[in-house]
Parts: structure tokens; C-alpha cells; sequence
């Protein structure tokens, strides 16, 4: 995959996220006859795929995407996979970390990439830190049925804020439904590219 692909996917993702923040705010005020045509012709025009079929929770906080991402990953059965930007060394990508491990002990595949990482040391499940184009996307897809994408890394500023900045806003969508067949793929197609390994197939695209 080329480093204009991989920006093209990233412009993608970024105007997806934002037709789906625009469907879910016009769509309350009452006119979502109205804003389905706008954001349809808008799809079409930029060549976008169109899912059907999904359901989208809008996580307004850290707290709200942490405590949703740590429950659906305890629940998860068959994989998880992790792409980010940035995983911070602090409480919350530790408490993750951990959780993860779980997981792998109990037979769940864990699969991570991302570009800046810190130490975890003694990392006890498989776990591959990959030196890829430098991106910015941040996708989870549990299980393939739930996925998740936004402005938020792994960092516990997200909740606590930082001492100069003070509250740090943000915000993360929990999907479920066709779309999170798309993450699956930008996920699979960069870490099979990376590891040279060829995972796909039905248990991570599921009906």
C-alpha cells in the first residue's frame, strides 16, 4: 500500500466519521428525510461506500468510550484487533494492556499496531509494534461485529485532561452493523501488509 492510499483512507475515515455526526444531529432536530439525501448525494460525489443496516452510539467522553471499549473487549470471543496513533504509557493503556492479556489467555487473538508506543515491558501476549506509514487512525473491531473509530487515542488525558492544556475534548463512536466490515478490511489490509501474514476469511467478516 502506497503513502497516498494509506492518506486517502485516512480522509475517508475522517469524512465518514463526520457524515455520521451529521446524520446523528440533524437526523434529532427533526429532519432526517432532509439530511439522508444531503449526505447520500454528498457519499456518491466523493466516491464513499455506503453501509446499511448499522447502528452508531456517539461517545461524548473519555470516560464514556473507555468504559464502553474495556466492556465489549472483556466480552469479546474470537479476536481483537487495535490500530492507534498513540498508545500512552500511563493507567488506562496499562489497565488495557492487561485486559488484553486476559484475553489472550483465554484464546482471544490480539492483534496491535500503531506508530508511537511505550514501554510495557514484560509484554506477555503477542503483541507486534509496527514502524508503518505514519497514520493517524484509531479502529477496534471486536470480534467483527463491533467496531470503534474517532479522535482518541489510548491515554488516560482523555478523562484526567493535562496539567497545561486542562480538559481535554474528544469524541469516539462505538458502530455496529455493515460498516464495521469496512474497518476490518483498512485494519487486515495494513497488518497483513506489515507481517506478511494473510489473515481474513469468514471469522473476521461474520454476517
Amino acid at each position: 500500500m502506497s503513502p497516498h492510499k494509506t492518506n486517502l483512507e485516512e480522509k475517508v475515515l475522517r469524512k465518514i466519521l463526520f457524515i455520521i455526526l451529521f446524520v446523528f444531529s440533524i437526523g434529532n432536530a427533526g429532519a432526517q428525510a432532509t439530511s439522508d439525501s444531503i449526505v447520500m448525494n454528498y457519499l456518491k460525489e466523493m466516491g464513499a461506500p455506503v453501509t446499511y443496516n448499522n447502528e452508531v452510539k456517539l461517545l461524548m467522553t473519555g470516560h464514556d468510550k473507555f468504559v464502553d471499549l474495556f466492556e465489549n473487549i472483556r466480552h469479546a470471543r474470537h479476536h481483537i484487533h487495535l490500530e492507534y496513533f498513540n498508545f500512552r504509557n500511563d493507567s488506562i493503556a496499562n489497565a488495557l494492556f492487561s485486559l488484553l492479556a486476559e484475553k489472550v489467555k483465554e484464546g482471544v487473538e490480539v492483534r496491535a499496531q500503531g506508530i508511537e508506543i511505550g514501554k510495557f515491558d514484560p509484554i506477555t501476549f503477542p503483541l507486534v509494534n509496527l514502524a508503518i506509514h505514519r497514520v493517524h487512525r484509531k479502529i477496534v473491531v471486536i470480534d467483527g461485529k463491533i467496531g470503534y473509530t474517532g479522535g482518541m487515542n489510548i491515554a488516560d488525558y482523555y478523562i484526567n485532561g493535562l496539567p497545561k492544556i486542562g480538559k481535554w475534548h474528544d469524541m469516539h463512536i462505538h458502530l455496529e452493523g455493515d460498516a464495521v466490515r469496512y474497518l476490518q478490511g483498512i485494519f487486515l489490509t495494513m497488518w497483513n501488509r506489515e507481517t506478511g501474514q494473510h489473515v481474513g476469511g469468514p471469522a473476521y467478516f461474520p454476517d
